[in-house]
């Protein structure tokens, strides 16, 4: 059974108006018709809850009191960047939030123990933390997680490794003064705050994805480290240890590098490594056992060269490395690897076996007196699950009611695991519960159920046509698609924005918010969260800005359909089409922005220009993406000319000030397109 669901709230009130509007010649212009969103409900969902303890009653003491406080923030003697951070970020809220400066003690030298009278907030494992015999819930904390606990009149501030302290950090902005985060520029809290109680903590804040990788560029780029702002740090490639066969000139990298590896440039290289196919490997050898045990020597050759090279004093933050097939579909196909499917179910089964192997090697390596000072704890090898190789070499077992291994050969090792990227992936403009998405939705719960380790690589862009136009996969990247993700028991998300863009239009700049929201808890409402970043960025002009979003949305979900590429995916349709963008529609688009601007230009520019010019940038982000596609297809013969001239002018002398703005996939800056416009 389904039921038919409206896309959108505005979606009919958009398409009568645009049935009934003639473009600036004067032409009729025909509607677009939108296509309902179908939701299966007669399919199983997969709800998360996750740790998210927040208990933080109010005492009779008080942090803040007549507008001064007590309190000084701890610190140990060595600080990592996380930490840095986390002062520096909570030094500065607070004294956004209060006005005052809290002072900082940094523990050098002896007499540093937690004490019953003394007034201190510790980040990170100070001495004072040592000995105050905090239980930190070790067994649930993992590497990410928050634990806020008040001992006596302290406040301890930790967590796990990489981060958890500076995330911990925020949780204690959020609860004291309802900090939240939406953009670089846009953050809200609580100010002229003259009294703050003390709390008893007891917070325990574990992320539902433990490692939350950002690829985004226009937070990657930040120089103000917005990124862990946001809860998304580079732990990916932090985390990630890059291999190469070094030894025979090849390079290393962190992806895509299995012939990087295994490299036909090594002395001891034998053709029967190699796919008949192409840039590939044959992870059979041609059936030959004894070049099959030299390749998997090879391979852990090169993988503990480059755990030398990447001592863990030097780089203490690898916890795995990624074998990963090329980007190419020609993976090998001779007699050996067809039968190797046939015994396993999948290509995959034969790379899993050899990945086992390897690391069989390694681990041994490892373990050896002479590489004390190389060894890794809990250190993992991944495959790519990707293209070829994207299914589980698994089945339903209706006796026990899940996925289940096809042979015993598949059993992973403890510290091998599967970076598992969904390609051909979800379509991203539905629910992940929608029939599109069955297939997708299969191949995760395969993996979900046999992997050890597993890191996934989802998609979150649109890679062959532009990033100026609307992209939703706001009905699949929700809190319903999220907690069917964490299910899997996710080692790593990487969900694939806009690598090169260095800032948003389109409003995908509220998918950022919502990957930092939802990965953390993906449980949170959706909607709600949308709502609240339009009112963040927009304040007063949220309404006309949120109805420019669904009018974008319902077009988008047009597109798709009248494109033919509803079934590759949101991510896939080309948009440079005349036909897509007629006038109308266009200028509807910009009347609305104009009209959102005038509501905060009124509002603001007088009382409060700082404010004003920032939500008017906010705006002018969402004028691209329609006057980039005006200027695409209409000019002074076929359009007003007035309107097309100011368009230009205003990107010339507004918006390229703004932010260099990439307008292709992977080239193509706004301001060489617009040296190209007469």
């Amino acid at each position: 059974m389904k039921k038919g669901l409206s896309i959108l709230l505005a979606s009919v009130m958009a398409c009568s108006l645009l049935a009934s509007c003639k473009s600036n010649s004067g032409e009729e212009q025909e509607s677009s018709s939108v296509v309902d969103v179908e939701v299966q409900d007669d399919v199983q969902r997969y709800p998360y809850e996750g740790i998210h303890i927040m208990t933080a009653p109010e005492t009779d003491g008080y942090i803040v009191q007549n507008g001064r406080t007590e309190y000084k923030l701890v610190l140990p003697e060595v600080q990592d960047a996380y930490l840095m951070l986390a002062k520096n970020d909570f030094i500065s809220f607070f004294k956004q939030a209060t006005g005052i400066t809290m002072d900082v003690v940094v523990e050098s030298g002896e007499g540093f123990t937690h004490s019953a009278t003394a007034k201190y907030i510790s980040i990170g494992n100070t001495k004072m933390f040592q000995s105050a015999n905090i239980d930190m819930k070790k067994d649930v904390l993992e590497s990410q997680g928050v634990r806020i606990v008040t001992k006596d009149n302290t406040i301890y501030v930790n967590g796990g490794a990489q981060g958890g302290a500076l995330y911990a950090t925020y949780d204690l902005l959020q609860i004291l003064f309802n900090y939240e985060i939406y953009a670089e520029d846009c953050w809200e809290i609580d100010e002229n705050v003259k009294e703050v109680k003390m709390r008893a903590f007891d917070v325990l804040d574990v992320p539902d994805v433990e490692m939350r990788a950002n690829f985004w560029g226009a937070i990657t780029k930040n120089t103000e480290n917005i990124a862990y702002r946001f809860r998304m740090p580079k732990e990916y490639y932090d985390a990630l240890m890059p291999l190469g066969d070094v030894d025979s000139g090849e390079n290393r990298y962190t992806i895509h590098n299995s012939t990087k590896v295994v490299s036909r440039k090594s002395a001891v290289a034998e053709d029967k490594w190699f796919s008949i196919n192409g840039e590939q490997l044959c992870y059979t050898a041609r059936g030959d056992e004894e070049s099959y045990q030299r390749m998997v020597a090879q391979a852990a050759k090169v993988i503990t060269r480059n755990l030398e090279l990447s001592p863990p004093k030097d780089y203490p933050d690898f916890t795995y490395c990624a074998f990963t097939m090329e980007d190419n579909f020609q993976n090998c196909t001779c007699e050996f690897c067809a039968a190797a499917k046939e015994k396993y179910g999948e290509d995959s089964g034969a790379v899993l076996v050899f990945c086992n192997n390897v690391m069989e090697l390694v681990s041994e390596w490892m373990e050896r007196p002479e590489n004390a000072e190389y060894k890794r704890e809990n250190f993992r090898l991944t495959f790519f699950a990707y293209h070829g190789f994207v299914d589980a070499p698994a089945h339903y077992d209706e006796e026990k009611k899940t996925y289940v291994l096809n042979h015993p050969d598949l059993q992973m090792r403890d510290d091998v695991g599967v970076f598992f990227a969904l390609s051909p992936g979800f379509q991203l403009a539905e629910s992940i519960y929608h029939e599109s998405n069955d297939a997708a939705r299969e191949r995760c719960l395969k993996w979900f159920a046999v992997s050890n380790n597993l890191y996934m690589w989802t998609y979150n862009a649109n890679f062959s046509g532009s990033y100026l136009v609307f992209n939703s996969s706001f009905n699949l990247y929700n809190s319903e698609g999220y907690q069917f993700l964490a299910n899997g028991n996710l080692a790593m998300l990487a969900n694939q924005g806009q690598f090169g863009s260095t800032n948003y239009t389109a409003f995908q700049g509220l998918k950022p918010f919502l990957d930092y929201k939802l990965q953390w808890q993906s449980n949170l409402d959706s909607e709600q969260l949308i709502d609240d970043w339009f009112k963040a960025m927009y304040r007063e002009a949220a309404p006309i800005m949120k109805q420019l979003f669904e009018e974008e949305q319902a077009h988008h979900y047009y597109m798709l359909h009248e494109s033919g590429t509803y079934a590759k995916g949101s991510n896939q349709e080309n948009p440079h089409k005349k036909d897509y963008w007629p006038i109308n529609l266009l200028t509807r688009w910009l009347d609305l922005i104009e009209s959102a601007k005038n509501v905060v230009k009124e509002k603001y520019e007088v009382g409060n220009p700082a404010l004003y010019e920032m939500l008017k940038k906010h705006i002018d982000m969402e004028w691209v993406s329609p006057a980039y596609f005006l200027l695409c297809y209409y000019d002074e013969s076929n359009a007003d000319p007035t309107l097309i001239q100011n368009t230009k002018a205003y990107f010339r002398n507004e918006i390229a000030k703004l932010a260099p703005y990439q307008l292709g996939n992977h080239n193509g800056q706004l301001n060489e397109w617009l040296s190209s416009l007469s």
